[in-house]
């Protein structure tokens, strides 16, 4: 962050290593359907929306002290500089090129400015006039810096060096005498102040500001930057009350300090407020005390607040900023996806308390910007479904509306729009294409969240469709918002086919049409989840037909062989191996069926094609190297689950029982056994979930004592195998089934 009257994130370095990480606490997902500048109190915007995350504001108003800084400077030098070249200057230059620049200005022969400035206008100008000064507070203020960054917590803590701020202290008070302006010198003085704050001498930077900084009668906004890290470094010395009293007269005086002084009050853990009250010279000084403590968490009651602010001052723009936030509460509430798709939660008590609220608000003769109350009123009654009244409100915050604001004039046009959908018993084909048109001009509206406004508009539609039993179009409308992530099951109650069927429909209407492009998933990304869904339940040969209407290039590839095994897993260990051939879940489903045709037309061999298939079907399970087969992340979640591994037993029990080799049989009956522990631990009845002895696939003979059949096999067959003794150096499972003698 910049020098010349750069601000730091906290004034408190010594209280930032205290946090445990991850930022601000947001509560910002949720659906919104009206912008801050319906308020239209920019510099209050940033507090609009949680007590600990600034709502989005215009990074280039004066609540960038960036923004505030460079204008300061553009003043200083008569706005004859452009501002660019006044950034360049502050902001992006080097000591070293600063040094450059004071050695032309001093050498007399030398008349050519350094690179990197020969079209600056600001630079041309100092060379010109020979205002070393300047040029030495800037090489001052950038030499500080280091020393004051801040960093975002204990693990970005800035390494200060004490004794070079020190140093920097007493040459920063040398330059500040010797400095024959008396700009440049509260300039120098804020640096002396901030670096003694960061030094940890509190009591130096108090007395620093009232020594230097006070009696200065400069006009700049850097002597309230200056009074900040006071108010700080009185924080430091625990003078709680008179650092957070400060804190919010600046907070409403300064808006270049008004984040940083939000969020130092609010570390100013032990403050009173009937003593900051009292500390107030005058009633209008405690409009802010009370605005501080409200955002701090302490005292979250919006409507009491609104009754003391406007027993102060009714025209207080904090007024309407309280209003927003308590507007915000109703949506948090009232205007969510159970709330509305489902219909569920809604406490009619308390939508009339607070329709009674507004309503006899609006009787008040002290309140100031009755149209804007007008339109929350509105919008708050649309919420809650009373169309009639939201119309009345509307009409009249349009009748009372400065005619050159133009804000509120999108918002209640698609508030009405929402009212029209009310009063309808159903969707016609009219209301149809006039939701069409609606969602189209949302997307033009320059005033309108577009986002949330067709999520909630198609929400709406669902609901309607809902209730007329139509629930592929319910379904289809809200996953046709952008904001479709706030309802839920992704699914719903609806399956795929469903969906293939509409996709597959001709002569859609427009409407039909929208949602149709809309939809998350196109046709063949369609054919490809149901046929992963076929996957999942073995049905092998119907699962590919879908994935040949699919088309293999809708599919990722995997990360790694599913025809590979290990004694005991290790996913990284099969990622990092190299892959002869690089498989994707078609690919591997179109190798799965070659190998069970291969088991019939080679039976000398059938036994390798079934551990390959047991392989397969193991490393789609949860427990496999290619579980993400059935959980591609480039598609939503398969719904019913990861894959149960009794298939993959089943072929490994084929395997075991169909070869010579006795080494390859104890390795398939041990690989059988992981898929019977796993099976085991959910259900201790796994053998023939779903089948039959009728049925040959996936039936496996049950054991006649006990549930550890491949384990029993392997000690009773396999014992004098040298795969036997590595299985138990390596699997503590089995050694512990042989100590206590599960027989």
């Amino acid at each position: 962050m910049i020098v010349l009257g750069s601000v730091a994130l906290s004034i408190y370095p010594v209280m930032l290593s205290t946090g445990c990480g991850g930022g601000d606490y947001y509560i910002d997902d949720y659906m919104s359907l009206v912008e801050p500048s319906v308020i239209n109190e920019p510099f209050l915007q940033p507090f609009l929306l949680s007590d600990d995350h600034y709502f989005d504001y215009n990074l280039e108003s004066e609540l960038e002290p960036k923004v505030a800084n460079l204008e300061e400077w553009h003043e200083y030098f008569k706005k004859k500089a452009p501002i660019d070249d006044i950034d360049q200057l502050i902001y992006s230059s080097t000591i070293e090129e600063l040094d450059s620049l004071a050695q032309s200005i001093d050498d007399k022969n030398k008349k050519i400015l350094p690179a990197r400035f020969v079209n600056n206008k600001v630079a041309k100008f100092i060379y010109k006039k020979k205002r070393t000064e300047f040029v030495d507070y800037l090489k001052y203020a950038k030499r500080c810096e280091p020393q004051v960054s801040v960093g975002w917590g204990y693990w970005d803590e800035p390494n200060r060096d004490y004794n070079k701020m020190e140093a920097l202290i007493s040459k920063g008070e040398r330059l500040f005498n010797e400095c024959s302006s008396d700009y440049l010198k509260l300039r120098y003085a804020y640096q002396l102040v901030r670096m003694a704050h960061y030094a940890l001498d509190f009591e130096k930077s108090v007395a620093l500001y009232d020594n230097l900084v006070e009696p200065l009668q400069v006009n700049s906004i850097i002597k309230d930057w200056a009074l900040s890290q006071k108010a700080g470094a009185l924080k430091g010395l625990n003078k709680n009350n008179e650092s957070a009293y400060i804190f919010t007269q600046l907070f409403d005086r300064c808006i270049s300090r008004r984040l940083v002084a939000a969020r130092s009050f609010k570390l100013n853990y032990d403050t009173n407020l009937d003593s900051l009250l009292q500390m107030a010279k005058s009633p209008d000084e405690q409009i802010p005390i009370y605005f501080l403590d409200y955002l701090s968490g302490w005292d979250e009651n919006e409507l009491e607040l609104i009754e003391q602010l406007q027993a102060i001052d009714p025209a207080s723009e904090y007024i309407l900023a309280v209003l927003g936030r308590y507007v915000r509460k109703v949506e948090v509430q009232f205007l969510n996806a159970d709330n509305y798709y489902y219909n569920r939660h809604i406490d009619k008590k308390e939508q009339q308390n607070i329709s009674d609220y507004f309503s006899a608000k609006l009787k008040d003769d002290r309140l100031n910007k009755k149209h804007v109350w007008q339109f929350f009123a509105g919008y708050i009654q649309m919420i809650f479904n009373n169309d009639v009244a939201a119309d009345q409100y509307l009409s009249a915050a349009v009748a009372g509306w400065p005619k050159n604001d133009l804000a509120p004039l999108d918002h209640i046009r698609y508030y009405k729009f929402i009212n029209h959908l009310l009063r309808a018993d159903s969707m016609s084909t009219d209301l149809e294409e006039q939701s069409f048109e609606m969602l189209n001009w949302i997307a033009e509206a320059e005033n309108v969240k577009t986002g949330d406004a067709q999520s909630f508009l198609l929400t709406k539609i669902a609901f309607m469709y809902t209730k007329q039993q139509n629930g592929l179009m319910a379904d289809l409308c809200t996953k046709a918002g952008p904001n479709s992530h706030y309802f839920g099951d992704w699914w719903g109650e609806r399956s795929l086919d469903e969906y293939i069927l509409f996709f597959q429909k001709e002569n859609k209407s427009n409407f039909e049409n929208y949602l149709f492009r809309k939809f998350p998933l196109n046709l063949n990304e369609l054919y490809e989840k149901r046929g992963t869904q076929l996957l999942a339940e073995f049905k092998l040969e119907e699962a590919m037909d879908y994935y040949k209407k699919a088309g293999s290039s809708v599919f990722y590839h995997l990360p790694a062989d599913p025809f590979t095994s290990r004694l005991l897993d290790c996913h990284d260990c099969d990622y990092e191996q190299a892959k002869e051939i690089s498989y994707t879940t078609y690919s591997m489903l179109e190798r799965m069926l070659e190998l069970k045709q291969l088991a019939i037309d080679d039976p000398s061999n059938a036994a390798q094609y079934y551990y390959l298939l047991g392989n397969a079907f193991y490393n789609i399970t949860y427990y496999g190297n290619s579980w993400t087969a059935l959980t591609n992340e480039s598609r939503s979640e398969y719904s019913q689950g990861y894959a149960s591994t009794r298939p993959a037993a089943y072929y490994y029990n084929l395997a075991m029982n169909n070869t010579s080799d006795i080494e390859f049989a104890a390795k398939c009956c041990f690989l059988g056994s992981k898929c019977e522990i796993v099976l085991n631990e959910g259900d201790g009845d796994w053998y023939n979930e779903g089948a039959d002895e009728s049925e040959s696939e996936y039936y496996i003979e049950e054991p006649d004592e006990h549930a550890y059949r491949f384990y029993t096999i392997l000690k009773k067959n396999y014992a004098s195998t040298e795969y036997y003794q590595e299985v138990i150096k390596e699997c503590s499972y089995f050694r512990t089934f042989l100590e206590n003698s599960y027989e």
